[in-house]
């Protein structure tokens, strides 16, 4: 429901999926094609691993925001 909330306001989605490492990362980008994919993503992603590393995915998400452009 977000992301397609972020269509209508012309916003940024990506998606980080991770257990305990990053398993798969989409970056964020505009427009309704990009948010079928991420949710497509979702549905369909399958993890490698049972546990889960909070650090690692909120390191991965702080690079991401340090390097993207401001708006």
């Amino acid at each position: 429901m977000l992301a397609f909330s972020a269509i209508r306001n012309n916003d940024k989605v990506g998606l980080i999926l991770f257990s305990e490492s990053v398993e798969k990362f989409v970056p964020p980008a505009q427009g309704r094609k990009h948010v079928l994919r991420v949710i497509r993503e979702i549905l369909f992603y399958e993890p490698r691993q049972r546990g889960t590393d909070l650090n690692t995915a909120l390191e991965l998400m702080l690079r991401v925001l340090r390097t993207a452009p401001s708006s």
